[in-house]
């Protein structure tokens, strides 16, 4: 009986499970609950961890939206600030133009009509200088996009601006007595301009003198009625009939290529000037100029440098035009654009590039024989 007991509780012994950690050693009751613990442990600092990751990217992005809102916020005010900033300024721009218009103020600066201008030119042997709004601007010390200003830029423009003697046209924009010929755009441009530069044209505009007009190259864009933009355009072009002429201008401008506005002229030569800051190569640009005999017309498309350069070779005795952006302006007006447009031919620049369209287009292998001189 004895030995049966025995051998039952040897077999119960045997056949009890036991507990085994990961070690391959058994592990009892009590340590089976401690691993327990340190899993649930575990699982909470994990799951905590999570928590605290979730709740910190909800604060980072809560303070980004905080942070995203707050500058649209900014934006809208200013942007509300600018737009009563140029309700104003077109309020005021639009009672000082009518008040001029009306006579209440009155204006002691006289501009002659475009087809005056080009008579003028046509039927004399005059040279010319033109003001856009950019040498006025430059005037007070405001740089441009392609020329820098200086103070001796400044007080050389006002010189020539109160030039006093009639053999130099000396033209400005034809902006002081009606807008009515302009059309909506151009007409609020004009409007600004004269609101903050009426002072700069008041204080260097010669009294004694009637100025010409600086649209007399500016004839099609500014139009509201386009019908006279025929006439105009056909008159300028005889204005180089037949004559032997030297273009000065910048590498990308390429005066009456692709269009016939020089097709009237007996021959065409070209120096071409830098692209930016003239001013700083008049020197060079003035030698390459004297290299011709006064007999050749000078057309000039080289921006605020152009209007030194005019005076130095009127004074020597070289008939000169200033002609600004007429070619551009004669671009718009064959192709019957309805407003500014980009030109192809304003984006081909340097030697090396006109050479390659060259060798697809005519015009531009014509171009490059009527170049004498890269600047």
């Amino acid at each position: 009986m004895r030995w049966q007991r025995m051998e039952r509780a040897s077999v119960d012994y045997r056949a009890k499970p036991h507990a085994v950690h990961g070690s391959g050693k058994k592990v009892s009751g009590p340590g089976k609950s401690r691993i327990r613990k340190k899993k649930n442990q575990k699982k909470e600092e994990s799951e905590k961890r999570r928590i605290r990751k979730k709740k910190n990217q909800k604060k980072e992005e809560s303070g980004k939206r905080r942070i995203r809102k707050e500058k649209n916020q900014e934006k809208q005010k200013s942007g509300n600030g600018t737009d009563m900033k140029r309700k104003i300024k077109d309020i005021l721009a639009a009672m000082a133009c009518f008040l001029y218009e009306k006579g209440i103020l009155h204006n002691r600066i006289q501009v002659h009509t475009i087809d005056e201008t080009i008579d003028e030119l046509l039927n004399t042997e005059k040279s010319m200088v033109r003001f856009g709004d950019g040498e006025i601007v430059m005037i007070k010390g405001v740089d441009l996009m392609l020329q820098k200003a200086a103070p001796e830029i400044g007080e050389g423009l006002a010189r020539i601006l109160a030039w006093p003697y009639d053999d130099l046209l000396v033209t400005i924009p034809g902006i002081f007595d009606t807008l009515s010929d302009h059309h909506k755009a151009s007409r609020q441009f004009w409007k600004d301009h004269l609101l903050f530069c009426r002072k700069t044209y008041e204080k260097y505009c010669n009294p004694d003198k009637i100025y010409y007009t600086t649209f007399v190259s500016r004839c099609y864009y500014f139009a509201a009625d386009r019908r006279n933009c025929d006439r105009w355009f056909a008159k300028i072009r005889k204005i180089w009939e037949n004559r032997d002429i030297v273009i000065v201008e910048g590498t990308k401008t390429h005066n009456g290529v692709g269009n016939d506005l020089f097709d009237s002229a007996g021959s065409i030569e070209r120096i071409i000037c830098p692209p930016k800051d003239a001013y700083g190569s008049l020197p060079k640009i003035t030698e390459a100029c004297m290299q011709y005999g006064t007999d050749r017309l000078f057309l000039l498309s080289v921006g605020v440098a152009a209007k030194f350069l005019a005076v130095t070779l009127f004074e020597k005795g070289y008939r000169v035009l200033d002609i600004g952006n007429l070619d551009l302006e004669y671009e718009w007006y064959v192709r019957q654009a309805a407003g500014k447009m980009p030109l192809e031919k304003h984006e081909i620049v340097g030697e090396a590039a006109n050479r390659e369209k060259a060798a697809q287009d005519k015009e531009y292998a014509d171009y490059l024989e009527q170049v004498k001189c890269w600047l």
